[in-house]
């Protein structure tokens, strides 16, 4: 299916392969950069699940552990195979999924070839799984000394009183050290399958060939298995209102998060939308919140805003940098409490709507903005168009309704790192 969005007058290319992979393809003419990314409806809140009405537990970090496995092979570490092709790879887990690209200039169609090989071939020995496993406790330790991810993670574990999402992307040293190949295989074998996977190519290319291409190195590639997630029962209450910490470090970090209902669960992308113009409309740099903060000193940079939601869970978090952030957290729960009652203005939900739009608009020009924005659409089961359309959609009286079914100040949790 061709698609064309008359406003952007963007071609997408969407088709779903034999085997059940959903491919987007979108061209970008006389563009020099070229991208490819594939999503696997895995990531690190998967860890208990069913195949075939039989139970399964893995460990905290599984799914991190695999995406950086699939990098070995027994020729070798596909990084380097990338860097000869004049490509750079990466790939990345977060709470329910896992992201493997490469960028590059030339060469695509090899460096999408090798792409393919590297998430359909695994390579999981008992040898490489025990030397890996130093590697990504390091990494653990290194994150462990990040203000940002602790004040981050401490929000969550207060947040949270059973659902997965409180534990750590890549694990903790203990349950790393407990996965094995065997357990790597299992859960590659449950989730990496066809109808769990997405493909997006963005770049100067005849759309059809990439298509052509896609199925000839996925024609092997066939795994019925279904695995389903299993969760745990979750309260929708919080379970503590405040922790505190503190590490060496010279300022104070703060997270204040909102734990949402299941309104918010798996939210489509016009949601989505409306609660990242509802955090800019009353805690942005425009708003008369932070500009009373700033005024009176209270911080000196923009509140970092983020809106999370997937499987079972939803949650919205304000964070910064503040030797205030009790004042800080007493505002946001004031804002939220007006907000709610009076409704957003219409002059400053035009403004930052027409913000927004523009900054869609203008990713339009990135290849790699592009890429990752449909990614992320696609987990979604949607796509950079109608995101579009979608986000046009959405109104003042959208907006407000949104605002009352969700934000309830008793779910509101605050989390501080000070300085020793």
């Amino acid at each position: 299916m061709l698609k064309k969005n008359g406003i952007l007058k963007e071609n997408i290319l969407i088709s779903t392969l034999d085997n059940g992979i959903k491919c987007y393809i979108i061209p970008k003419k006389d563009y020099v950069t070229k991208e490819c990314a594939i999503v696997v409806g895995y990531g690190a809140n998967d860890i208990n699940f069913k195949v075939d009405d039989s139970n399964y537990k893995s460990f905290s970090g599984t799914a991190h552990f695999i995406e950086h496995k699939l990098f070995a092979k027994p020729e070798g570490d596909i990084f380097s195979l990338f860097s000869k092709q004049g490509a750079k790879a990466n790939a990345y887990t977060d709470f329910g999924k896992t992201v493997y690209y490469f960028s590059c200039t030339d060469d695509f169609y090899e460096n999408l070839k090798t792409l393919i090989y590297m998430v359909k071939k695994p390579y999981f020995t008992k040898e490489n799984v025990e030397s890996e496993k130093s590697i990504i406790k390091q990494e653990i330790t290194m994150y462990e000394d990040n203000p940002d991810w602790c004040v981050y993670y401490n929000m969550l574990s207060i947040m949270y009183h059973n659902h997965n999402v409180k534990n750590k992307i890549a694990g903790t040293c203990e349950s790393v050290e407990k996965i094995d190949e065997k357990m790597l295989n299992k859960c590659y074998n449950s989730f990496y399958t066809p109808k769990n996977i997405g493909v997006v190519c963005v770049g100067d290319f005849p759309e059809n060939d990439v298509l052509e291409l896609l199925k000839s190195e996925f024609s092997d590639f066939y795994n019925t298995s279904e695995a389903i997630c299993i969760y745990g029962d979750e309260s929708e209450d919080i379970v503590e209102k405040y922790i505190e910490t503190k590490m060496d470090i010279k300022e104070t970090f703060f997270s204040v998060g909102y734990k949402l209902p299941k309104y918010f669960f798996e939210s489509d992308v016009k949601k989505s939308f409306a609660v990242k113009m509802i955090g800019d409309i009353l805690f942005g740099e425009g708003s008369e919140f932070y500009n009373k903060l700033y005024n009176e000193g209270k911080v000196r940079d923009s509140l970092g805003m983020e809106f999370v939601s997937g499987k079972e869970f939803a949650f919205f978090v304000i964070a910064g940098n503040s030797d205030f952030p009790d004042d800080i957290a007493e505002g946001i729960c004031s804002e939220f409490d007006k907000a709610k009652e009076n409704g957003v203005l219409s002059v400053v939900f035009d403004r930052i709507k027409n913000k927004l739009v523009s900054k869609f608009i203008r990713g339009l020009n990135s290849v790699d903005a592009i890429t990752m924005a449909q990614v992320n659409f696609h987990t979604n089961n949607t796509d950079i168009s109608d995101a579009y359309d979608k986000l046009m959609e959405i109104d003042l009286e959208y907006i407000n309704n949104v605002l009352k079914e969700g934000f309830s100040n008793k779910n509101m949790v605050l989390s501080v790192i000070k300085p020793k």
